[in-house]
């Protein structure tokens, strides 16, 4: 990133990206609780493209929707000073990304797509050799069930 210009520490960038998460969490958990009013975030579509499937984003477990008037999602315990941090900085009336943020999207989405072929090919190789195996035992059954005639 130094070389394209950003000029920050890689504890800064973690801190930056822990609260991009919190703030994440904070509003996905807004959207399952009733009544609540709705919550925008410009970025939200994007992070969610990222941490969908992301298990410390996800609640363990549900039950119902309604538990005597408490969520039945788990509240998650956070920081508050980071999550006050992270809004008061989205008080920003430019609506576009920043540039470095699109580019670690898109070096995400690369990313993923590449394990994803990566897992393919695996997958099409296990396959492959299963079937190989499967051959060379069959041959050796024949073989042995011939000589034992």
């Amino acid at each position: 990133m130094s070389a394209a210009g950003y000029n920050k520490s890689p504890t800064a960038c973690q801190k930056k990206w822990n609260n991009l998460k919190i703030r994440y969490r904070s509003i996905k958990d807004n959207m399952g609780k009733s009544g609540a009013g709705r919550t925008t975030w410009v970025y939200f579509d994007k992070m969610n493209e990222i941490l969908h499937q992301d298990r410390s984003t996800e609640p363990a477990a549900t039950s119902s929707s309604y538990n005597n008037g408490q969520s039945a999602t788990p509240k998650r315990k956070e920081d508050k000073s980071q999550t006050e941090t992270c809004t008061k900085k989205q008080k920003k009336t430019n609506k576009q990304m920043p540039g470095w943020f699109e580019d670690y999207l898109k070096e995400q989405k690369e990313d993923r797509d590449k394990e994803r072929e990566e897992m393919r090919k695996f997958r099409e190789d296990i396959v492959k050799n299963m079937g190989e195996k499967n051959s060379i035992l069959r041959n050796l059954t024949e073989i042995l069930s011939k000589s034992l005639k």
